[in-house]
């Protein structure tokens, strides 16, 4: 979080010079290699992109609306496309 707030200069210099090699470190660290392949892609199936894809859906829903009521055009293909690219 602190990377993202407004820090003064000298403190986001040290700052960013870590915070990610840190957090690959913690998330190898944390990391259980034990089961199946296939159990552990069903898991982030289920726990990543089933989420994802339903906000997907809540998202492009909610500005298709804002679209139709302002009068513009809402190409919903096209953006499907690049939410999954």
């Amino acid at each position: 979080m602190l990377g993202h707030c407004c820090l003064h200069r000298n403190f986001c210099f040290w700052f960013y010079a870590f915070h990610m090699p840190l957090f690959f470190i913690l998330s190898g660290y944390t990391f259980s290699g034990k089961g199946k392949f296939a159990d552990y892609l069903k898991k982030k199936i289920r726990t990543l992109l089933v989420p994802y894809m339903f906000f997907v859906i809540i998202t492009m829903c909610c500005n298709g609306v804002l679209a139709v009521i302002h009068g513009n055009e809402y190409h919903v293909f096209e953006i499907l496309k690049l939410y999954i690219i």
